[in-house]
């Protein structure tokens, strides 16, 4: 395919081929909330990969992570472990989204990709304990 090139706000350069698409779904998910699936929706288009960004800073104690998935493969994450312990980090494979929440430990919520859907994905959201903070995630999806 013919091969392309995109610069957005002058910094980043993005080069593909083959027409490939991409998008974000900018969310917030509230840590009290319980187990169970929760729809994304707004990407425009259903995608095959997914890289998402998570944090909370709200607190002296802030929480970060990263995760990547890729439909039909195992996901996987990278996530502070701050609040429980000083700059200690995580990775988790099968969970595209790992919080370990400011409430301390063992208090933290997991997600794992249920669906990737034709506007977006759905995450199955696992709550342990009672996590109380906000978190703030920033999807991003190619197709």
């Amino acid at each position: 395919g013919a091969s392309s090139t995109t610069t957005i706000a002058g910094d980043l350069v993005v080069t593909g081929s083959g027409g490939g698409k991409y998008g974000t779904i900018v969310a917030t998910r509230d840590m009290s909330a319980g187990t169970g699936a929760v729809s994304y929706t707004g990407m425009g288009f259903q995608p095959k990969a997914i890289c998402v960004l998570f944090w909370e800073q709200d607190t002296a104690d802030a929480t970060m992570g990263i995760g990547f998935g890729v439909d039909g493969d195992t996901d996987i994450s990278v996530s502070s472990k701050h609040p429980w312990t000083g700059n200690a980090w995580a990775g988790t494979s099968g969970r595209i989204v790992t919080v370990h929440d400011t409430a301390g430990s063992p208090n933290y919520q997991y997600a794992t990709v249920q669906s990737y859907d034709a506007d977006g994905l759905t995450l199955y959201w696992v709550k342990a304990n009672s996590p109380t903070s906000t978190h703030k995630l920033e999807f991003i999806g190619w197709a």
